[in-house]
């Protein structure tokens, strides 16, 4: 009996310990597209810029790439590289746009939801990013 009792107690444990694993990851964690841009002046989401991503690690760091159509062609930008991080629930990261030096960096905040993340720029919050997970 005592053995069985040991048996069913180290494999709760493991399972215990497996469930914890799971839940740590961030639910950011992963691959997010550009779904759609709203209130930034003279610019209109095309099919090519959905193509736009950032790729969030557990580490907290990201990896984006921004497309845009050049002479008709879609275009990947520049790779870059950034962080993340939540704190008391709030997510907050800067976006590195290099084709847009002028306002790149973008820092600000991520309204999170299942599939969907919203970003507003600290700097202009009328305008948001809305991200799709891949």
């Amino acid at each position: 009996m005592k053995k069985l009792f040991v048996l069913f107690f180290s494999m709760a444990l493991l399972t215990a310990c497996s469930e914890d694993d799971n839940s740590s990851t961030d639910p950011i964690v992963g691959t997010w597209f550009v779904a759609e841009v709203n209130n930034i002046p003279n610019f209109t989401l095309s099919e090519c810029n959905t193509s736009s991503f950032m790729t969030f690690n557990a580490d907290g760091t990201t990896n984006s790439v921004f497309y845009t159509q050049i002479e008709g062609i879609c275009t990947p930008g520049t790779s870059t590289n950034s962080e993340w991080k939540k704190q008391a629930g709030i997510y907050s990261l800067t976006i590195p746009i290099p084709e847009l030096e002028a306002i790149s960096p973008l820092s600000g905040t991520i309204q999170f939801n299942v599939d969907t993340f919203t970003f507003t720029p600290v700097i202009s919050p009328q305008t948001t990013i809305v991200f799709k997970k891949g």
